[in-house]
Protein backbone atom coordinates (compact mmCIF):
# COMPACT_ATOMS: atom_id res chain seq x y z
CA UNK A 1 0.00 0.00 0.00
CA UNK A 2 1.66 3.42 -1.15
CA UNK A 3 0.63 6.48 0.80
CA UNK A 4 1.56 10.19 -0.07
CA UNK A 5 1.84 13.16 2.10
CA UNK A 6 0.40 16.75 0.29
CA UNK A 7 4.05 17.29 0.42
CA UNK A 8 5.40 14.00 -1.20
CA UNK A 9 9.21 14.05 -1.31
CA UNK A 10 11.60 13.22 -4.10
CA UNK A 11 12.74 9.58 -4.93
CA UNK A 12 16.30 10.51 -4.84
CA UNK A 13 17.77 9.88 -1.67
CA UNK A 14 20.25 12.70 -0.91
CA UNK A 15 17.33 15.45 -2.82
CA UNK A 16 14.95 13.69 -0.12
CA UNK A 17 16.86 14.41 2.82
CA UNK A 18 17.81 17.86 2.49
CA UNK A 19 13.84 17.94 1.29
CA UNK A 20 12.44 16.77 4.29
CA UNK A 21 15.29 19.28 6.49
CA UNK A 22 13.65 22.00 4.97
CA UNK A 23 10.22 20.68 5.14
CA UNK A 24 11.22 20.30 8.62
CA UNK A 25 12.23 23.94 9.59
CA UNK A 26 9.11 24.65 7.97
CA UNK A 27 7.47 23.10 10.49
CA UNK A 28 9.65 24.58 13.47
CA UNK A 29 9.03 28.11 11.69
CA UNK A 30 5.24 27.38 11.42
CA UNK A 31 5.01 26.29 14.99
CA UNK A 32 6.89 29.37 16.36
CA UNK A 33 3.95 31.38 14.50
CA UNK A 34 1.04 29.42 16.13
CA UNK A 35 2.98 29.21 19.88
CA UNK A 36 4.03 32.91 20.23
CA UNK A 37 0.66 33.51 21.73
CA UNK A 38 1.10 30.50 23.59
CA UNK A 39 4.22 31.74 25.31
CA UNK A 40 3.30 35.43 26.13
CA UNK A 41 0.25 33.62 27.83
CA UNK A 42 1.96 31.38 29.96
CA UNK A 43 4.63 34.02 31.19
CA UNK A 44 1.02 36.04 31.69
CA UNK A 45 0.70 33.14 34.39
CA UNK A 46 -2.49 32.13 32.30
CA UNK A 47 -0.64 28.88 30.87
CA UNK A 48 -4.07 27.91 28.80
CA UNK A 49 -2.13 24.58 26.89
CA UNK A 50 -3.85 21.55 27.28
CA UNK A 51 -3.06 18.22 27.23
CA UNK A 52 -5.28 14.94 25.57
CA UNK A 53 -4.93 11.19 25.20
CA UNK A 54 -6.25 9.35 22.34
CA UNK A 55 -5.74 5.72 24.38
CA UNK A 56 -5.02 2.44 22.05
CA UNK A 57 -8.58 1.32 23.57
CA UNK A 58 -10.24 1.58 26.97
CA UNK A 59 -8.75 -1.61 28.71
CA UNK A 60 -7.22 -0.10 32.26
CA UNK A 61 -3.69 -0.08 30.94
CA UNK A 62 -4.28 2.20 28.06
CA UNK A 63 -6.64 4.38 29.46
CA UNK A 64 -7.09 4.51 33.17
CA UNK A 65 -3.31 3.69 34.20
CA UNK A 66 -2.38 6.43 31.87
CA UNK A 67 -4.77 9.02 33.65
CA UNK A 68 -3.18 7.80 37.18
CA UNK A 69 -0.09 8.00 36.14
CA UNK A 70 -0.32 11.72 34.82
CA UNK A 71 -1.84 12.64 37.87
CA UNK A 72 1.47 11.09 40.04
CA UNK A 73 3.60 13.20 37.51
CA UNK A 74 1.49 16.15 36.97
CA UNK A 75 -1.92 16.04 39.12
CA UNK A 76 -2.26 20.23 38.57
CA UNK A 77 -2.86 19.47 34.79
CA UNK A 78 -5.77 17.67 33.38
CA UNK A 79 -5.47 14.27 30.39
CA UNK A 80 -8.65 15.09 28.65
CA UNK A 81 -9.88 11.98 26.30
CA UNK A 82 -12.83 11.29 24.91
CA UNK A 83 -16.22 9.90 26.12
CA UNK A 84 -15.47 5.94 27.25
CA UNK A 85 -18.33 4.84 24.78
CA UNK A 86 -16.56 6.40 21.40
CA UNK A 87 -13.57 4.17 22.38
CA UNK A 88 -15.04 0.69 21.22
CA UNK A 89 -15.53 -2.80 23.32
CA UNK A 90 -13.33 -5.68 22.62
CA UNK A 91 -14.43 -6.90 19.07
CA UNK A 92 -16.36 -3.34 18.48
CA UNK A 93 -14.09 -0.93 17.29
CA UNK A 94 -13.68 2.77 18.83
CA UNK A 95 -15.56 4.94 16.71
CA UNK A 96 -12.49 6.96 14.62
CA UNK A 97 -14.09 9.65 13.26
CA UNK A 98 -16.22 10.27 16.34
CA UNK A 99 -13.08 10.90 18.01
CA UNK A 100 -11.48 12.83 15.30
CA UNK A 101 -14.59 14.85 15.30
CA UNK A 102 -14.29 15.36 19.21
CA UNK A 103 -10.02 15.81 19.41
CA UNK A 104 -10.56 18.57 16.31
CA UNK A 105 -13.59 20.70 18.18
CA UNK A 106 -11.30 21.11 21.80
CA UNK A 107 -7.56 21.28 20.71
CA UNK A 108 -5.41 24.08 19.97
CA UNK A 109 -2.14 25.07 18.56
CA UNK A 110 0.51 24.55 21.88
CA UNK A 111 -1.97 21.83 23.23
CA UNK A 112 -0.18 18.39 23.50
CA UNK A 113 -2.08 15.08 22.02
CA UNK A 114 -1.19 11.38 23.09
CA UNK A 115 -2.25 9.64 20.20
CA UNK A 116 -2.67 5.97 19.59
CA UNK A 117 -2.84 5.41 15.74
CA UNK A 118 -4.06 1.78 16.21
CA UNK A 119 -7.59 4.02 17.42
CA UNK A 120 -6.41 7.26 14.94
CA UNK A 121 -7.14 4.84 11.82
CA UNK A 122 -8.73 1.54 13.06
CA UNK A 123 -10.62 1.35 15.99
CA UNK A 124 -7.92 0.26 18.51
CA UNK A 125 -5.56 -2.55 19.03
CA UNK A 126 -8.26 -5.58 18.21
CA UNK A 127 -9.73 -3.53 14.98
CA UNK A 128 -5.77 -2.85 13.81
CA UNK A 129 -5.56 -6.55 13.56
CA UNK A 130 -8.44 -7.18 11.00
CA UNK A 131 -9.22 -6.61 7.56
CA UNK A 132 -11.92 -4.10 8.22
CA UNK A 133 -10.05 -0.93 7.20
CA UNK A 134 -9.08 -0.18 3.78
CA UNK A 135 -6.13 1.91 2.27
CA UNK A 136 -8.43 4.80 1.24
CA UNK A 137 -9.69 4.99 4.71
CA UNK A 138 -6.46 5.19 6.17
CA UNK A 139 -5.23 7.99 3.66
CA UNK A 140 -7.96 9.80 4.57
CA UNK A 141 -7.60 9.64 8.12
CA UNK A 142 -3.99 10.29 8.17
CA UNK A 143 -4.82 13.64 6.49
CA UNK A 144 -6.86 14.54 9.86
CA UNK A 145 -3.77 14.01 11.85
CA UNK A 146 -1.49 16.37 9.39
CA UNK A 147 -3.94 18.90 9.68
CA UNK A 148 -3.62 19.22 13.35
CA UNK A 149 0.81 19.23 13.10
CA UNK A 150 0.08 21.80 10.61
CA UNK A 151 -2.21 23.86 13.04
CA UNK A 152 1.05 23.58 15.39
CA UNK A 153 -0.37 21.16 17.80
CA UNK A 154 2.20 18.96 19.33
CA UNK A 155 1.36 14.99 18.51
CA UNK A 156 3.11 12.42 20.45
CA UNK A 157 1.74 9.33 18.37
CA UNK A 158 2.02 5.24 19.44
CA UNK A 159 2.08 2.89 16.73
CA UNK A 160 1.52 -0.88 16.90
CA UNK A 161 4.00 -3.39 14.90
CA UNK A 162 1.20 -5.95 15.15
CA UNK A 163 2.24 -9.15 16.42
CA UNK A 164 2.22 -12.44 14.51
CA UNK A 165 -1.47 -13.99 15.33
CA UNK A 166 -3.84 -11.65 13.65
CA UNK A 167 -7.27 -12.37 13.91
CA UNK A 168 -8.17 -10.30 10.37
CA UNK A 169 -11.72 -12.00 9.93
CA UNK A 170 -13.77 -14.01 11.05
CA UNK A 171 -13.02 -16.72 8.21
CA UNK A 172 -9.59 -16.28 9.53
CA UNK A 173 -10.37 -17.04 12.63
CA UNK A 174 -10.24 -20.59 13.04
CA UNK A 175 -6.70 -20.50 11.20
CA UNK A 176 -5.19 -17.76 13.51
CA UNK A 177 -2.95 -20.03 15.44
CA UNK A 178 -1.75 -22.22 12.47
CA UNK A 179 -0.74 -18.66 10.60
CA UNK A 180 1.01 -17.30 13.51
CA UNK A 181 3.14 -20.62 13.92
CA UNK A 182 3.80 -20.36 10.37
CA UNK A 183 4.60 -16.16 10.52
CA UNK A 184 7.64 -16.96 13.63
CA UNK A 185 9.07 -19.44 11.39
CA UNK A 186 13.22 -18.09 10.30
CA UNK A 187 13.08 -18.69 6.83
CA UNK A 188 10.53 -16.89 5.08
CA UNK A 189 10.83 -14.07 2.68
CA UNK A 190 9.52 -10.92 3.52
CA UNK A 191 5.46 -9.71 3.45
CA UNK A 192 6.42 -7.82 0.22
CA UNK A 193 8.34 -10.95 -1.59
CA UNK A 194 5.29 -13.10 -0.55
CA UNK A 195 2.31 -10.60 -1.72
CA UNK A 196 4.88 -9.98 -5.30
CA UNK A 197 5.77 -13.78 -5.30
CA UNK A 198 1.68 -14.23 -5.61
CA UNK A 199 1.17 -11.68 -8.22
CA UNK A 200 3.79 -13.45 -10.42
CA UNK A 201 2.08 -16.72 -10.11
CA UNK A 202 5.31 -17.92 -8.12
CA UNK A 203 5.29 -21.30 -5.67
CA UNK A 204 5.11 -19.96 -2.52
CA UNK A 205 5.67 -21.65 0.95
CA UNK A 206 2.31 -20.97 2.62
CA UNK A 207 1.19 -23.05 5.65
CA UNK A 208 -0.56 -26.10 4.86
CA UNK A 209 -4.46 -26.61 5.51
CA UNK A 210 -5.23 -23.09 5.37
CA UNK A 211 -6.75 -21.43 2.21
CA UNK A 212 -4.91 -18.95 -0.31
CA UNK A 213 -6.99 -16.37 0.32
CA UNK A 214 -6.84 -16.22 3.79
CA UNK A 215 -3.19 -16.30 4.14
CA UNK A 216 -3.31 -13.00 1.90
CA UNK A 217 -5.50 -11.76 3.50
CA UNK A 218 -3.11 -11.99 6.59
CA UNK A 219 -0.22 -10.84 4.61
CA UNK A 220 -2.40 -7.99 2.90
CA UNK A 221 -3.15 -6.62 6.65
CA UNK A 222 0.03 -7.16 7.41
CA UNK A 223 1.36 -5.00 4.79
CA UNK A 224 -1.39 -2.69 5.05
CA UNK A 225 0.06 -1.98 8.92
CA UNK A 226 4.03 -1.56 8.16
CA UNK A 227 3.40 0.81 4.88
CA UNK A 228 1.24 3.07 7.49
CA UNK A 229 3.64 3.03 9.92
CA UNK A 230 6.66 3.90 7.72
CA UNK A 231 4.27 6.61 6.24
CA UNK A 232 4.52 8.16 10.14
CA UNK A 233 7.90 8.13 10.01
CA UNK A 234 7.89 10.43 7.09
CA UNK A 235 5.41 12.47 8.63
CA UNK A 236 7.86 12.54 11.38
CA UNK A 237 10.60 13.91 9.52
CA UNK A 238 8.17 16.47 7.76
CA UNK A 239 7.65 18.42 10.92
CA UNK A 240 4.30 16.94 11.48
CA UNK A 241 4.86 14.44 14.34
CA UNK A 242 6.99 15.71 16.94
CA UNK A 243 7.65 12.03 18.68
CA UNK A 244 6.59 8.47 17.52
CA UNK A 245 6.90 5.48 19.80
CA UNK A 246 7.00 2.63 17.32
CA UNK A 247 6.35 -0.51 20.04
CA UNK A 248 6.11 -4.19 18.88
CA UNK A 249 3.18 -6.14 19.83
CA UNK A 250 3.91 -9.60 21.74
CA UNK A 251 6.94 -11.20 19.77
CA UNK A 252 8.96 -13.91 19.11
CA UNK A 253 12.67 -13.78 18.14
CA UNK A 254 12.27 -14.86 14.56
CA UNK A 255 9.75 -14.05 12.12
CA UNK A 256 7.67 -11.72 9.74
CA UNK A 257 8.13 -9.17 12.28
CA UNK A 258 11.63 -8.79 11.87
CA UNK A 259 12.01 -8.46 8.47
CA UNK A 260 9.95 -5.57 9.25
CA UNK A 261 11.17 -4.31 12.13
CA UNK A 262 14.31 -3.82 9.88
CA UNK A 263 12.60 -1.51 7.22
CA UNK A 264 11.19 0.50 9.52
CA UNK A 265 15.03 0.64 10.88
CA UNK A 266 16.33 1.24 7.48
CA UNK A 267 13.50 4.49 7.09
CA UNK A 268 14.75 5.88 10.80
CA UNK A 269 18.29 6.03 9.44
CA UNK A 270 17.57 7.46 5.53
CA UNK A 271 15.53 10.13 7.19
CA UNK A 272 17.51 11.04 9.96
CA UNK A 273 14.84 10.58 12.64
CA UNK A 274 16.40 8.52 15.03
CA UNK A 275 16.29 11.42 17.70
CA UNK A 276 11.97 11.48 17.72
CA UNK A 277 11.37 8.05 16.08
CA UNK A 278 11.91 5.23 18.27
CA UNK A 279 11.19 1.36 18.30
CA UNK A 280 10.46 -0.52 21.95
CA UNK A 281 9.48 -3.90 22.98
CA UNK A 282 5.76 -3.60 24.25
CA UNK A 283 2.59 -1.14 23.51
CA UNK A 284 0.21 -1.24 26.63
CA UNK A 285 2.78 0.21 28.43
CA UNK A 286 4.22 2.74 26.25
CA UNK A 287 1.74 5.50 26.59
CA UNK A 288 2.68 5.35 30.32
CA UNK A 289 5.89 6.05 29.23
CA UNK A 290 5.42 9.10 26.95
CA UNK A 291 3.27 10.66 29.32
CA UNK A 292 6.06 10.22 32.34
CA UNK A 293 8.79 11.37 29.79
CA UNK A 294 7.00 15.06 28.74
CA UNK A 295 6.23 15.60 32.43
CA UNK A 296 9.47 14.89 33.33
CA UNK A 297 11.10 17.52 30.68
CA UNK A 298 8.50 19.74 31.18
CA UNK A 299 9.47 19.61 35.54
CA UNK A 300 13.08 19.86 34.12
CA UNK A 301 13.83 16.34 36.23
CA UNK A 302 15.89 13.39 34.86
CA UNK A 303 16.17 10.90 37.59
CA UNK A 304 19.04 8.98 37.42
CA UNK A 305 17.85 5.02 37.89
CA UNK A 306 20.14 2.00 38.60
CA UNK A 307 19.19 -1.20 37.59
CA UNK A 308 19.57 -4.40 39.86
CA UNK A 309 18.83 -7.68 38.08
CA UNK A 310 18.11 -10.95 40.09
CA UNK A 311 19.86 -12.96 37.77
CA UNK A 312 22.51 -10.26 35.97
CA UNK A 313 23.23 -12.87 33.17
CA UNK A 314 19.61 -12.58 32.23
CA UNK A 315 20.27 -9.08 30.87
CA UNK A 316 21.98 -10.63 27.97
CA UNK A 317 18.85 -12.72 27.26
CA UNK A 318 15.32 -12.32 25.36
CA UNK A 319 12.11 -12.51 27.57
CA UNK A 320 9.14 -14.59 26.46
CA UNK A 321 6.88 -12.48 24.09
CA UNK A 322 9.62 -10.19 23.59
CA UNK A 323 12.02 -9.32 20.58
CA UNK A 324 15.31 -7.49 22.11
CA UNK A 325 17.60 -8.22 25.47
CA UNK A 326 16.26 -7.82 28.56
CA UNK A 327 18.52 -5.03 29.17
CA UNK A 328 17.70 -3.17 25.95
CA UNK A 329 14.44 -3.70 26.72
CA UNK A 330 14.34 -1.75 29.70
CA UNK A 331 16.96 0.86 29.49
CA UNK A 332 15.01 1.58 26.23
CA UNK A 333 11.38 2.12 28.33
CA UNK A 334 13.76 4.50 31.30
CA UNK A 335 15.05 6.34 28.38
CA UNK A 336 11.48 7.12 27.13
CA UNK A 337 10.53 8.42 30.66
CA UNK A 338 13.47 10.99 30.29
CA UNK A 339 15.69 8.80 33.02
CA UNK A 340 19.50 8.37 33.01
CA UNK A 341 20.45 4.97 33.63
CA UNK A 342 23.67 4.56 36.05
CA UNK A 343 25.87 2.18 37.49
CA UNK A 344 27.02 3.92 40.56
CA UNK A 345 25.68 4.49 43.60
CA UNK A 346 24.87 7.98 42.80
CA UNK A 347 21.37 6.91 41.75
CA UNK A 348 18.24 8.76 42.79
CA UNK A 349 16.24 5.13 42.28
CA UNK A 350 17.28 1.68 42.47
CA UNK A 351 15.13 -0.26 39.90
CA UNK A 352 15.14 -3.90 41.03
CA UNK A 353 14.46 -6.53 38.29
CA UNK A 354 13.12 -10.20 39.11
CA UNK A 355 13.86 -12.05 36.13
CA UNK A 356 11.82 -14.07 33.58
CA UNK A 357 11.44 -18.17 34.56
CA UNK A 358 12.26 -20.75 32.38
CA UNK A 359 9.03 -21.59 32.15
CA UNK A 360 7.06 -18.48 32.65
CA UNK A 361 3.20 -19.49 31.72
CA UNK A 362 2.51 -21.20 35.00
CA UNK A 363 2.52 -20.94 38.96
CA UNK A 364 6.17 -22.79 39.91
CA UNK A 365 6.34 -25.05 42.51
CA UNK A 366 7.80 -24.28 46.20
CA UNK A 367 10.93 -25.15 44.95
CA UNK A 368 11.36 -21.40 43.72
CA UNK A 369 10.38 -20.06 47.35
CA UNK A 370 14.26 -19.56 48.43
CA UNK A 371 14.98 -17.39 45.49
CA UNK A 372 12.02 -15.09 45.53
CA UNK A 373 12.57 -14.44 49.44
CA UNK A 374 16.04 -14.19 48.96
CA UNK A 375 15.52 -11.19 46.55
CA UNK A 376 12.69 -9.60 48.59
CA UNK A 377 15.28 -9.58 51.46
CA UNK A 378 17.82 -7.97 48.96
CA UNK A 379 15.05 -5.20 48.45
CA UNK A 380 14.63 -4.62 52.19
CA UNK A 381 17.92 -4.24 52.38
CA UNK A 382 17.78 -1.48 50.26
CA UNK A 383 14.58 0.15 51.49
CA UNK A 384 16.32 -0.41 55.46
CA UNK A 385 19.51 2.02 53.98
CA UNK A 386 16.71 4.63 52.88
CA UNK A 387 17.38 4.01 49.02
CA UNK A 388 14.18 4.52 46.90
CA UNK A 389 13.38 1.60 45.19
CA UNK A 390 11.18 -0.04 42.61
CA UNK A 391 10.45 -3.74 41.66
CA UNK A 392 9.62 -5.51 38.62
CA UNK A 393 8.67 -8.89 38.78
CA UNK A 394 9.23 -10.15 35.57
CA UNK A 395 9.12 -13.83 36.71
CA UNK A 396 5.93 -14.79 34.92
CA UNK A 397 3.99 -13.68 32.66
CA UNK A 398 0.22 -12.76 33.97
CA UNK A 399 0.85 -13.25 37.16
CA UNK A 400 2.77 -12.13 40.59
CA UNK A 401 5.18 -15.13 41.44
CA UNK A 402 3.29 -16.29 44.50
CA UNK A 403 6.47 -16.52 47.19
CA UNK A 404 8.03 -12.98 46.17
CA UNK A 405 4.50 -12.02 46.77
CA UNK A 406 3.75 -12.85 49.98
CA UNK A 407 7.37 -12.24 51.43
CA UNK A 408 6.70 -8.66 50.08
CA UNK A 409 3.09 -8.23 52.02
CA UNK A 410 5.37 -9.36 54.68
CA UNK A 411 8.60 -7.93 55.15
CA UNK A 412 8.63 -4.74 52.36
CA UNK A 413 7.65 -1.27 53.53
CA UNK A 414 4.84 -1.00 50.40
CA UNK A 415 3.80 2.67 51.08
CA UNK A 416 7.90 3.74 50.88
CA UNK A 417 8.16 1.86 47.44
CA UNK A 418 8.49 4.15 44.01
CA UNK A 419 6.81 1.27 42.02
CA UNK A 420 5.61 -2.38 41.88
CA UNK A 421 4.47 -4.10 39.05
CA UNK A 422 3.89 -7.59 37.61
CA UNK A 423 1.61 -7.95 34.46
CA UNK A 424 1.02 -9.43 31.39
CA UNK A 425 4.73 -9.34 29.38
CA UNK A 426 8.18 -8.19 30.65
CA UNK A 427 7.83 -5.04 28.60
CA UNK A 428 4.46 -4.61 30.13
CA UNK A 429 5.81 -4.38 33.49
CA UNK A 430 8.51 -2.76 33.05
CA UNK A 431 7.30 -0.08 31.90
CA UNK A 432 4.61 0.13 33.87
CA UNK A 433 7.13 0.37 36.99
CA UNK A 434 9.23 2.88 35.18
CA UNK A 435 6.24 5.45 34.36
CA UNK A 436 5.39 4.74 37.71
CA UNK A 437 8.66 5.86 39.38
CA UNK A 438 9.78 8.61 36.99
CA UNK A 439 6.35 10.10 38.33
CA UNK A 440 6.53 9.66 42.19
CA UNK A 441 10.32 11.31 41.47
CA UNK A 442 8.61 13.98 40.06
CA UNK A 443 6.45 14.69 43.06
CA UNK A 444 9.40 14.23 44.92
CA UNK A 445 11.19 17.24 43.27
CA UNK A 446 8.28 19.78 42.96
CA UNK A 447 8.88 22.01 46.40
CA UNK A 448 6.21 24.60 44.40
CA UNK A 449 3.40 22.17 44.13
CA UNK A 450 0.74 23.30 46.63
CA UNK A 451 -0.28 20.80 49.52
CA UNK A 452 -3.73 19.88 48.07
CA UNK A 453 -1.27 18.80 44.35
CA UNK A 454 1.15 16.98 46.60
CA UNK A 455 -1.77 14.81 48.10
CA UNK A 456 -3.69 14.33 44.96
CA UNK A 457 -0.59 12.48 43.85
CA UNK A 458 0.72 10.74 46.81
CA UNK A 459 -3.00 9.57 46.83
CA UNK A 460 -2.92 8.23 43.40
CA UNK A 461 0.49 6.65 43.68
CA UNK A 462 -0.33 4.73 46.94
CA UNK A 463 -3.86 3.74 45.17
CA UNK A 464 -1.84 2.21 42.01
CA UNK A 465 0.74 0.73 44.22
CA UNK A 466 -1.84 -1.08 46.33
CA UNK A 467 -3.95 -1.70 43.07
CA UNK A 468 -0.60 -3.90 41.29
CA UNK A 469 -1.26 -6.35 44.66
CA UNK A 470 -4.91 -6.25 44.16
CA UNK A 471 -4.76 -7.24 40.61
CA UNK A 472 -1.20 -8.66 39.58
CA UNK A 473 -1.14 -11.07 42.29
CA UNK A 474 -4.34 -11.86 43.92
CA UNK A 475 -6.54 -11.86 40.66
CA UNK A 476 -3.91 -13.13 38.16
CA UNK A 477 -2.10 -15.52 40.49
CA UNK A 478 -4.78 -16.18 42.74
CA UNK A 479 -7.90 -16.18 41.38
CA UNK A 480 -8.60 -16.35 37.85
CA UNK A 481 -7.87 -20.30 37.50
CA UNK A 482 -10.44 -20.40 39.66
CA UNK A 483 -13.04 -18.77 37.88
CA UNK A 484 -12.14 -19.58 34.59
CA UNK A 485 -15.11 -22.74 34.48
CA UNK A 486 -17.26 -19.80 35.10
CA UNK A 487 -17.29 -18.52 31.77
CA UNK A 488 -17.42 -21.92 29.71
CA UNK A 489 -19.60 -21.11 26.97
CA UNK A 490 -19.94 -17.63 27.64
CA UNK A 491 -19.73 -15.16 24.72
CA UNK A 492 -16.58 -12.76 24.66
CA UNK A 493 -19.05 -10.45 22.38
CA UNK A 494 -21.53 -10.69 25.16
CA UNK A 495 -24.62 -7.55 25.61
CA UNK A 496 -23.48 -5.96 28.76
CA UNK A 497 -27.53 -5.14 29.15
CA UNK A 498 -27.92 -8.91 29.65
CA UNK A 499 -25.00 -9.17 32.35
CA UNK A 500 -23.76 -12.86 31.15
CA UNK A 501 -20.78 -12.04 33.15
CA UNK A 502 -22.66 -10.88 36.12
CA UNK A 503 -21.63 -13.92 38.35
CA UNK A 504 -18.50 -14.29 37.33
CA UNK A 505 -18.05 -10.29 38.16
CA UNK A 506 -19.50 -10.66 41.57
CA UNK A 507 -17.49 -13.44 42.63
CA UNK A 508 -14.38 -11.76 41.51
CA UNK A 509 -15.04 -8.77 42.99
CA UNK A 510 -16.38 -10.15 46.18
CA UNK A 511 -12.48 -11.88 46.53
CA UNK A 512 -10.32 -9.09 45.96
CA UNK A 513 -12.75 -6.63 47.50
CA UNK A 514 -12.42 -8.63 50.79
CA UNK A 515 -8.74 -9.44 50.26
CA UNK A 516 -7.97 -5.80 49.93
CA UNK A 517 -10.00 -4.03 52.77
CA UNK A 518 -8.16 -7.02 54.57
CA UNK A 519 -5.05 -6.16 54.05
CA UNK A 520 -5.85 -2.50 53.91
CA UNK A 521 -6.63 -2.44 57.69
CA UNK A 522 -3.72 -4.74 58.37
CA UNK A 523 -1.10 -2.71 56.54
CA UNK A 524 -2.45 0.66 55.70
CA UNK A 525 -5.03 2.19 57.98
CA UNK A 526 -3.55 4.50 60.37
CA UNK A 527 0.24 4.20 59.54
CA UNK A 528 1.43 7.69 58.96
CA UNK A 529 4.19 8.37 56.07
CA UNK A 530 6.01 11.28 55.27
CA UNK A 531 5.81 13.09 52.22
CA UNK A 532 8.54 14.88 50.22
CA UNK A 533 9.50 17.75 49.39
CA UNK A 534 6.94 19.66 51.90
CA UNK A 535 8.16 17.11 54.83
CA UNK A 536 4.89 16.82 56.52
CA UNK A 537 3.33 13.25 57.94
CA UNK A 538 0.83 12.02 56.48
CA UNK A 539 -2.13 9.09 57.47
CA UNK A 540 -3.47 6.38 55.90
CA UNK A 541 -7.89 6.91 56.50
CA UNK A 542 -10.67 4.98 55.48
CA UNK A 543 -10.76 4.48 51.37
CA UNK A 544 -13.24 2.32 49.31
CA UNK A 545 -12.33 0.51 46.49
CA UNK A 546 -14.36 -1.00 43.41
CA UNK A 547 -13.80 -3.85 41.01
CA UNK A 548 -15.14 -4.41 37.86
CA UNK A 549 -14.42 -6.99 34.39
CA UNK A 550 -13.82 -3.86 31.79
CA UNK A 551 -14.33 -6.46 29.15
CA UNK A 552 -16.44 -9.69 28.97
CA UNK A 553 -13.40 -11.82 29.80
CA UNK A 554 -11.41 -12.40 32.65
CA UNK A 555 -7.79 -11.54 31.20
CA UNK A 556 -8.41 -8.13 33.62
CA UNK A 557 -9.80 -6.91 35.77
CA UNK A 558 -10.24 -3.13 36.76
CA UNK A 559 -9.42 -1.63 40.62
CA UNK A 560 -10.73 1.62 40.82
CA UNK A 561 -9.36 2.74 44.61
CA UNK A 562 -10.61 6.24 46.30
CA UNK A 563 -7.34 5.99 48.58
CA UNK A 564 -7.53 8.67 51.47
CA UNK A 565 -4.89 10.50 53.12
CA UNK A 566 -5.06 13.10 55.77
CA UNK A 567 -2.77 15.63 57.32
CA UNK A 568 -1.81 14.79 61.16
CA UNK A 569 -0.37 18.63 61.23
CA UNK A 570 3.27 17.06 62.61
CA UNK A 571 6.10 17.55 60.21
CA UNK A 572 8.56 14.74 59.89
CA UNK A 573 11.66 16.62 61.19
CA UNK A 574 10.63 16.85 64.80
Amino acid sequence: MELTTAFAPPQNQSVQRRFNHEKSILGLMKRLIFLIPFFLFSVAGAGWAEDFLIPLDDRPANRLFVEQIARIGAPQSRLTSPPRHLLGRLYDPGRSEAIMDWLEERVEPGDTVFLSIDMWLYGGLVASRTAAIDPEQVKDRLRRLESLGERGVFLHVLATIPRLSLRTSEEEAPHERTLANWAAKADLPSVPELLTGRKEGKTLPFPEGVPDAVVMEYLRVRDRNISTIRHLVKLAALGYIDTLILGQDDSHKTGLHRFEQKQIQEDMVTLEVSDKVKLLSGIDELTMNMVAGVWAKRAGISPKIRVVYSEPEAADKVPPLESLPLQTMVEQHLRLANAEVVEDDGADLELYVYVPYEKPWSVPGEERRPASEAFVAQVKGATDKGASVAVADLSLVNRMDPFLAESSLELLPLFDLEAFASWNTPANTVGTVVAQAVCHQIAERSPSWTMRQRLESEKTHQAFLLARFIDDYLYQTRVRDRVKPQIAGLDSQANPLLNEFGPVGLDIRLSLVEWAEKLFEEKYLGRTFCIEPQNVEVRFERSKLEVILPWPRTFEVEARLDLRLGLTGRRCDR
